[in-house]
């Protein structure tokens, strides 16, 4: 049984042109704990993931940041 973990989303990327992004700002995703890779700014810990890699979009969220 895979571990996972969810997170909102605060930012994405541009994405392909061949394929939209399904994620916006706010949305709540569980995502597999041993892909996502952490990065640490001003002291507080972020994880970046790929939208492919995602396990599911839990619920869509407004699109305010924060």
């Amino acid at each position: 049984n895979e571990a996972s973990d969810r997170g909102k989303v605060l930012h994405i990327g541009p994405g392909r042109e061949d394929q939209p992004m399904q994620c916006e700002v706010g949305d709540v995703v569980a995502y597999p704990k041993n892909m996502a890779r952490k990065v640490e700014v001003d002291g507080n810990d972020f994880y970046v993931i790929r939208e492919t890699e995602l396990l599911m979009i839990i619920s869509k969220g407004d699109k305010q940041d924060g």
